[in-house]
């Protein structure tokens, strides 16, 4: 069965998003006002770190157009996926871009946006793996990113170990390195990858 997802940008700055709809017509806000967006930027092609050493990627243009529509400058801090939600709960962020599945769990302490992208999971292997579907992992070796959907879905797999990392980039090292069998992973971040060229493997999916 195909593991969907939404991904949905998180919004506790409520305040903000009333003006969006009431303020037609009337003048924006001052330049200097600013949105502080936390996102992980080691996810591409929804964040990463561009040639120019910015931040950049779909989430962030996403979240740049709804800051041009309020009137807002958007400020964004590159952290560690696993403290998105802590830093946007205790004040030292507006809002997190950053491809977060939206969850019944998450959704007790954060606010999220509509969906506006559905991803399914899919695999990346070795161009001369047998694995051609989500069951041939078990017993293997599963990397994945530390809190993310890829994570929970190999944590399903039967008898498989799961090797978790901070981020997409550390993951996809560790199997180029041979340190995993597979990495699961949302299937444009593993599209992106492979897509790279080289001896980089081969997907499978998406399941």
């Amino acid at each position: 069965m195909k593991q969907k997802r939404k991904i949905g940008l998180l919004s506790l700055f409520l305040v903000l998003s009333m003006l969006v709809f009431t303020a037609c017509g009337q003048e924006k806000k001052a330049a200097n006002s600013v949105i502080h967006v936390g996102t992980n930027a080691e996810f591409p092609p929804f964040e990463y770190i561009d040639e120019n050493g910015e931040i950049a990627g779909f989430d962030v243009a996403v979240m740049k157009a709804i800051g041009e529509e309020m009137g807002y400058d958007v400020e964004f801090t590159n952290m560690e996926f696993k403290s998105l939600t802590a830093s946007l709960k205790t004040g030292g962020l507006d809002a997190v871009a950053a491809g977060m599945t939206i969850t019944e769990d998450r959704k007790q302490s954060v606010d999220f946006s509509d969906g506006y992208y559905e991803a399914t999971q899919c695999i990346v292997v070795s161009k001369d793996s047998p694995v051609t579907a989500m069951k041939d992992l078990e017993g293997k070796k599963i990397g994945a990113q530390v809190g993310t959907t890829g994570m929970f879905r190999a944590e399903k797999v039967p008898g498989a170990k799961v090797v978790t990392f901070a981020n997409a980039a550390e993951t996809f090292l560790e199997f180029q390195n041979g340190g995993v069998d597979a990495v699961i992973q949302d299937f444009p971040v593993v599209a992106y990858y492979v897509a790279q060229g080289g001896n980089k493997g081969r997907l499978v999916g998406p399941k």
